[in-house]
């Protein structure tokens, strides 16, 4: 798979984000139905937030899976994992 389609990334301006939701995205990266919270990664402070779906900027926070991002299917899991709770 070519690393290009890996560094994708979920929502941003302009971009829907309802595609993530779909059987076959999710099963490309092996992500289950009901893991819908975004785990992103700043670029530059390497600092770990999650997102909640109906959180202001969920629609842009995107799933880097190379830089480090990942989904959750609960914010416990999020926390254990080390990452906070967006403020937005």
């Amino acid at each position: 798979m070519p690393l290009a389609f890996l560094a994708l990334a979920v929502g941003g301006a302009g971009y829907s984000t309802d595609w993530f939701r779909s059987p076959s995205f999710r099963a490309l990266f092996n992500i289950a139905p009901h893991c819908t919270i975004k785990g992103e990664v700043n670029f530059v402070t390497r600092e770990r937030v999650y997102y909640v779906p109906g959180q202001f900027y969920y629609g842009r926070a995107s799933v880097s899976i190379p830089q480090g991002g990942r989904w959750f299917c609960s914010e416990a899991e999020a926390r254990s994992a080390g990452w906070r709770r967006s403020r937005h």
